[in-house]
């Protein structure tokens, strides 16, 4: 899955417990040059992960991020 704004985060926390979800920085998946557009976004970017050349970023466990919310909100 590619990272644009907030918008994936529901559907990671949805998908998190079910399967492994990868999250892939846009500038990585961009800067790979390749047949791009939004219509075969997810198929491209599977098959950039499976190859190796897009790594996946870093995402809090659930337990850990819960305390960050609290925390933020609480300020």
């Amino acid at each position: 899955m590619e990272s644009t704004g907030k918008y994936w985060v529901p559907v990671f926390n949805l998908l998190e417990d079910e399967i492994n979800v990868t999250i892939a920085n846009p500038k990585w998946v961009k800067a790979v040059k390749g047949n791009k557009d939004d219509t075969k976004d997810s198929k491209w970017i599977g098959d950039l992960f499976r190859l190796g050349l897009v790594k996946g970023s870093y995402i809090p466990c659930k337990k850990k991020s819960y305390f960050t919310r609290v925390y933020k909100v609480s300020l």
